[in-house]
């Protein structure tokens, strides 16, 4: 009776000790940081990045496809990877024709769920262009991943994680599904996606990070004006954020489509090698469940229920 409750909560308390203990760590950088590839050059939260917002997530795209970008430099003061970029317009998003819009143009509650993410934002840049000198925006990608089996328990595992105090989503779902299904897109219509690729068929592969990175300004409001104080007396933004998507465990069917895979009979690269490029400490979360009780949970969901 009580065996499902110890199993959960002893989860809970592994992923907890794993992503980060409740103690401050701030990570100093040594020196000048040297790369091959710097798309940026951040050293402390008060700088801002004066950048071609298209020129670099073009470049940051065309690197990840080569499995040859440089760690994204990110802020040391945050426990999440992020960093300052600089901000022109108060409405960064094109709401019709957003690639999650668009995705998920026929499922209204899910549409609306970015939406209102957008919203928060734009709301916040508005005021910041009209009262500031200085415009920016932090950006960010997540500090960790829940990743696992479909109906695996991983929903009621993110639920308990994003309930402690500094750990957060990213307010619109807790499943992005952009490494695994919505940067290459190939396989979708098999997936039951057929709906939506009238409205995506078009698009360039591999679809843009700038697209997914989008999705967490608004929790990075949240994070920017969150802080404690550390042992030597300077701010430290404790709050990490993360993603929710079970499939980036075993789904990169996509590996092919990856410029640095092309050619080979098996993958050289994988998800794995992506996420640890680009940001090394990344935290991964791995949830499993004995296959004979995820059975009649996967019938019911798959077979029995339309999937929207």
């Amino acid at each position: 009776m009580f065996k499902p409750c110890l199993v959960t909560f002893f989860l809970l308390i592994l992923a907890l000790y794993f992503i980060s203990s409740l103690t401050i760590h701030v990570y100093k950088a040594k020196g000048k940081v040297k790369c091959r590839h710097c798309i940026l050059n951040i050293t402390t939260s008060e700088k801002v990045l004066q950048n071609n917002e298209h020129n670099f997530y073009r470049t940051l795209d065309e690197r990840i496809e080569k499995m040859d970008a440089d760690p994204i430099q990110v802020l040391p003061d945050y426990r999440t990877p992020c960093w300052n970029e600089s901000l022109t317009v108060p409405d960064p998003y094109p709401l019709g024709t957003h690639l999650y819009i668009r995705f998920f143009s026929k499922n209204t509650k899910v549409r609306r769920s970015f939406q209102q993410t957008f919203e928060k934002s734009i709301a916040i840049f508005k005021n910041r262009l009209k009262t500031r000198s200085n415009k920016w925006r932090l950006r960010c990608l997540p500090f960790f991943y829940l990743i696992g089996i479909n109906r695996g328990g991983s929903t009621s595992l993110w639920s308990s994680l994003i309930s402690h105090p500094q750990l957060m989503g990213s307010g619109a779902a807790k499943e992005l599904h952009y490494w695994d299904e919505v940067r290459y897109g190939a396989g979708l219509e098999e997936m039951g996606y057929g709906q939506y690729l009238a409205l995506i068929r078009n698009d360039t592969i591999p679809r843009p990070i700038k697209s997914y990175v989008d999705l967490f300004d608004s929790v990075a409001e949240t994070l920017r004006s969150t802080h404690v104080m550390d042992r030597n007396g300077r701010k430290f933004h404790p709050i990490g954020i993360g993603e929710g998507s079970p499939n980036y465990l075993t789904d990169f069917g996509n590996w092919k489509v990856l410029e640095a895979n092309k050619g080979l009979s098996e993958p050289k690269y994988i998800l794995a090698h992506i996420l640890k490029m680009l940001t090394p400490r990344v935290k991964i979360v791995v949830i499993l469940r004995d296959p004979i009780e995820r059975c009649p949970s996967g019938t019911l969901v798959y077979f029995l229920t339309p999937i929207f």
